[in-house]
């Protein structure tokens, strides 16, 4: 069982970790085609960093500490954190357009 943990942990662990790294580097460079706002880079940067600290939270408790339960949901934590972040800071700072 404890193999199991192990794997779902680091492969979550590095999706998670890649997937924040990558838009951190988009909010920061600006990946796309100049079209984005300013409101959407920074709400990405914010949501970004928040996530990466609950990682480096994660970390410390799922390899450091072995506790692979608690590191998997402290990664999950992280998710929810970078999308409530960046959805709550779009619609608040941001002017939405719907079509």
């Amino acid at each position: 069982m404890t193999f199991l943990l192990k794997i779902v942990y680091y492969g979550l662990m590095a999706a998670t970790s890649l997937g924040t790294l990558f838009f951190f580097g988009s909010s920061l460079i600006g990946l796309g085609n100049g079209s984005v706002k300013i409101g959407e880079r920074l709400c990405m940067l914010v949501a970004s960093l928040a996530a990466a600290s609950i990682l480096y939270y994660a970390y410390r408790i799922g390899h450091v500490q072995e506790a692979w339960g608690s590191g998997i949901a402290y990664v999950f934590a992280a998710l929810v954190a970078f999308l409530v972040i960046y959805i709550g800071g779009i619609f608040a700072f941001v002017k939405v357009h719907w079509q």
